[in-house]
């Protein structure tokens, strides 16, 4: 029952461990159906597990940059642009589309 537990789990998480699969559940026990947080979770981590992969493995055509950084930082906004190919990028960093008043 175990080995068809394990096997389930790393159908729905490829190239996940049971162990690892559990920790995403928050829970031990059977496998069981995921709930939305779990299947969530999941996908967040095995999203950022491939895009690292990726980055590593082709680090001339794939980069990751934190969000804050590139949405705030005229620097990493720059840096970027420049990676994507533009030579002269033009940056605004006043424009807040959402911001409180």
């Amino acid at each position: 029952a175990a080995a068809a537990a394990a096997a389930a789990a790393t159908t729905i998480i490829p190239g996940k461990e049971e162990e690892e699969i559990q920790r995403l559940r928050g829970r031990r026990g059977a496998c069981r159906k995921p709930d939305k947080v779990w299947a969530l979770r999941a996908y967040c981590e095995l999203y950022e597990d491939v895009a690292r992969e990726l980055s590593e493995r082709y680090p001339n055509n794939v980069r990751i940059y934190d969000m804050r950084d590139a949405l705030n930082e005229a620097s990493v906004q720059e840096n970027m642009l420049r990676w994507c190919g533009f030579e002269e990028p033009v940056l605004d960093t006043r424009l807040h589309l959402n911001k409180k008043k």
